[in-house]
């Protein structure tokens, strides 16, 4: 079993992406929104963190366990809302 660490950190920074999506898009889309949710994302620690380990989540994903698969979706559904 090769864990999900890195996954559930690629999680994390998609909820770092859809909280500056909900924060910048809430008003309607002005071409500033772009760099904004950039400078959001990329300077965001936890999406560093999830580069930093993303070429271990394909093997991660391959070997999950029922557990780890019922954790990945509610760490999912906690980063999409």
């Amino acid at each position: 079993m090769a864990g999900i660490k890195e996954t559930k950190e690629v999680i994390v920074a998609i909820g770092v992406l859809v909280d500056s999506l909900k924060k910048h898009l809430g008003d309607g889309f002005q071409k500033e929104d772009v760099q904004k949710i950039s400078a959001d994302v990329l300077g965001s620690e936890e999406f560093k963190s999830a580069i930093a380990g993303v070429e271990m989540v394909l093997p991660e994903l391959k070997d999950l366990d029922m557990s780890e698969k019922i954790s990945l979706v509610l760490d999912l559904v906690k980063a999409a809302t």
